[in-house]
C-alpha cells in the first residue's frame, strides 16, 4: 500500500535501498531474495523498512511471512498510519472483524486525525467484510467529503468495502478509478480482474491480466489468477503451463499446495498419470491425490465440470 503502488519512492534505511530498488522496478522474486538474506540481521530501523518487507512478502504471496512482519511493525511503530493499516488489514484478512473494528476505533485519535480518509474506508472495509452493511455505507458516507478520498488507497479500499457488501458495480468502479491513478500497482490490477470475474466479465478480467502482464511487475497473485481463469474457461493448454510456471516461479507462495493439487487433476483429467505422480513428488496423501488408478479415475470424474468465473473469484479471493 506504499511502495507496491510504484508512485513514489519512499525513504529506507540504507540496508534496504537495493531492496527497495528492485521492488520498485517490479523484480519481486530477486527483492525477495535480497529481503530474505538481509532479515537474518537486525536490520529493520524504521516504519518503511518493514513496509517494504510486508510488500515484498505479499508480492510473493507468502503470507505466513507478511503477517509475521506485520505483527513486528506493530511492536516496533504502533503510532505510524500505514503500519496501523495493515495491522487492521491482517486482522480483517484473519476474520477476526470484531477485533479488527476495535482496533481502528481506538486508532480515531491517531490515525483517524492525521489520514481521516483512509482511516474511515478502512473501517468500512471491516464493517462490509463483517456483513454489516449500515455501518458500512455510515463510515463511507462520513468521510466522503474528506481530502484524499480520490487518492489510490482510499479508492481501493472503497471498492474492497463495496465488494465486501458484494456491490459488483461500484466495486468495479472504485477499482477501475484506482488502477487509472496508480496504472503500475499490479495487486490492485489482480483484485480489479477478480471483482470483474464475480460479475461474469470475463474478458474484461482477461484484459486487465494481460495489461498487468504487459507492465512486467512481478506479483504472484496475477499469475495464479491467469492460470485459473485459463482453467475455469477449459483452456487446459494455457492452464498447464501457467500452473507449472507458478509452481516453478514462487516457490516461496504459501498456496503453491493448493497449485500443486490443481496442476495433478489436471494432469489426470488429460491422462497423464505419471507424470502428475512426479508433480506430486510423494505428497499424494496431503495434496488429498488419490495413489491407484481406480481411485485417480474417480478423483477426476468428480472433477469433470470447469470453474466458473464466480468459482475463480472466490477461489483467488480479496488480496490480502
Amino acid at each position: 500500500m506504499l511502495f507496491e503502488m510504484r508512485i513514489s519512492v519512499p525513504e529506507v534505511s540504507p540496508a534496504w535501498v537495493e531492496a527497495r530498488d528492485l521492488f520498485l522496478q517490479g523484480r519481486s522474486r530477486p527483492a525477495w531474495d535480497v529481503a530474505t538474506a538481509r532479515r537474518m540481521d537486525p536490520c529493520l530501523e524504521t516504519p518503511n523498512d518493514y513496509i517494504l518487507n510486508v510488500e515484498i512478502a505479499r508480492a510473493c504471496s507468502a503470507n505466513r511471512t507478511y503477517l509475521a512482519l506485520v505483527r513486528k511493525a506493530v511492536a516496533a511503530f504502533p503510532d505510524d498510519p500505514i503500519v496501523q493499516l495493515y495491522q487492521a488489514r491482517t486482522l480483517l484478512t484473519r476474520g477476526r472483524h470484531t477485533k479488527g473494528i476495535d482496533y481502528l476505533l481506538a486508532c480515531e485519535a491517531t490515525l483517524g486525525t492525521t489520514h481521516r480518509a483512509l482511516w474511515g474506508t478502512e473501517l468500512a472495509n471491516v464493517y462490509g467484510d463483517a456483513g454489516f452493511e449500515a455501518s458500512c455505507r455510515r463510515y463511507l458516507e462520513a468521510v466522503r467529503d474528506e481530502p484524499g478520498m480520490d487518492s489510490a488507497l482510499a479508492l481501493y479500499t472503497q471498492s474492497c468495502a463495496c465488494e465486501g457488501m458484494q456491490i459488483w458495480d461500484e466495486a468495479i468502479d472504485f477499482a477501475r478509478r484506482c488502477v487509472s491513478v496508480a496504472p503500475d500497482w499490479t495487486r490492485a490490477r489482480a483484485y480489479l480482474a477478480n471483482c470483474l470475474l464475480a460479475r461474469g466479465k470475463v474478458e474484461e478480467a482477461e484484459r486487465e491480466i494481460a495489461e498487468a502482464q504487459r507492465r512486467g511487475h512481478e506479483e504472484a497473485l496475477v499469475d495464479i489468477v491467469a492460470a485459473m481463469l485459463a482453467m475455469s474457461l477449459g483452456q487446459f493448454d494455457l492452464a498447464r503451463p501457467r500452473l507449472e510456471a507458478v509452481l516453478a516461479g514462487w516457490p516461496q507462495a504459501d498456496f503453491l499446495k493448493w497449485v500443486r493439487r490443481t496442476l495433478c487433476i489436471l494432469l489426470v483429467e488429460l491422462g497423464e498419470n505419471e507424470t502428475a505422480r512426479q508433480v506430486a513428488d510423494g505428497q499424494e496423501d496431503r495434496l488429498a491425490q488419490p495413489r491407484s488408478r481406480r481411485a485417480r479415475r474417480t478423483f477426476a470424474s468428480m472433477r469433470r465440470k470447469s470453474l466458473t468465473p464466480k468459482d475463480l473469484a472466490s477461489i483467488s479471493a480479496r488480496p490480502t
